[in-house]
């Protein structure tokens, strides 16, 4: 993974100052619910996902399980053939960002995507592109590469080698991520 360590962010106070180990756990054996967990390599919970069920935007929450806060939501713009999505930040976040921003992605094959966002952790305004890339056909790893560097790469691994080990999620699918020093760790929100 690359070692020209740029900080990217939404969240500055998340960025990771040494190499981590983040393990993505799914509720559900559907994509539909959009529920997750996020444990750092210790077991502990770093972050949930939440899934509204029944929603026509597909639109999931970010939680900080050490706060119950809720970071942002991101949601399928309706109607929209390119499947855009867009964040959504708590009203007393959004004010102190300036200017509001989005998260584009642009499909590029069936697991190939890029997201577009302004990157907080800049000391002026910058927008940066994350190239989301399986790297086999099977779709069970994938690269995030920011300007030319690997900053977080994924694999996908039996949901029992996982931690979280309940009746509710025993045996869905789970993600491992090394994520390297400098990117924020709410990132892992849209690489899984």
């Amino acid at each position: 993974m690359g070692s020209n360590n740029i900080p990217v962010a939404l969240y500055p106070a998340y960025i990771t100052a040494h190499p981590t180990m983040l393990i993505v756990k799914q509720h559900s054996s559907t994509f539909e619910s959009g529920d997750f967990t996020c444990f750092r390599s210790d077991s502990s919970v770093l972050f949930e996902v939440i899934g509204e069920k029944r929603s026509g935007s597909r639109r999931r929450q970010l939680v900080d399980s050490a706060t119950g806060e809720s970071l942002f939501k991101i949601r399928r713009r309706y109607l929209n053939l390119k499947e855009q999505w867009y964040l959504e930040f708590p009203n007393s976040e959004q004010d102190n960002r300036q200017p509001s921003f989005s998260v584009a992605m642009k499909w590029k094959g069936w697991a190939n995507f890029d997201v577009t966002m302004d990157n907080m952790s800049a000391s002026e305004a910058e927008i940066v592109t994350l190239e989301i890339r399986a790297r086999s056909a099977r779709h069970t790893t994938w690269d995030v590469v920011l300007k030319g560097r690997n900053i977080i790469e994924v694999r996908k691994i039996p949901g029992g080698e996982a931690p979280g080990e309940t009746a509710r999620i025993r045996n869905n699918p789970a993600w491992e991520l090394d994520v390297v020093a400098g990117v924020d760790l709410s990132l892992v929100r849209f690489v899984h």
